[in-house]
């Protein structure tokens, strides 16, 4: 029982990393010609701005091969609970958190 157990884990712990692996090769293969320079955005206001910042998150994931990424949230006029919130998410990421009025100065 315990090694069939062991078997069916490593077999899970195998297929995830090779799906890892699938998808750091398609990533590269797919981005050859724009050496991996993106720029994430996504405004943040009303009260489904968390949802909206871990979406993005999830997609940073999907990209984290790219070498070049810049990523902001911007904050659209949350309240200041979900704008802390929302500043504590963005810290724990690769995420630069950023007023509505800044954004200009993103382009100069």
């Amino acid at each position: 029982m315990v090694e069939a157990v062991m078997g069916i884990l490593t077999a899970i712990l195998c297929v995830s990393g090779a799906v890892g692996i699938i998808r750091w090769v398609a990533l590269k293969i797919a981005n050859l010609g724009d050496d991996g320079k993106r720029i994430y955005a996504v405004l943040l206001d009303g009260e489904q701005a968390d949802i909206r910042l871990q979406m993005m998150i999830e997609t940073l994931e999907w990209d984290i091969v790219l070498n070049n990424i810049k990523a902001y949230a911007i904050d659209g006029g949350l309240s200041s609970e979900m704008a802390d919130y929302c500043k504590i998410i963005a810290e724990k990421h690769r995420i630069k958190y950023i007023k509505a009025d800044e954004v200009t100065s993103l382009f100069e």
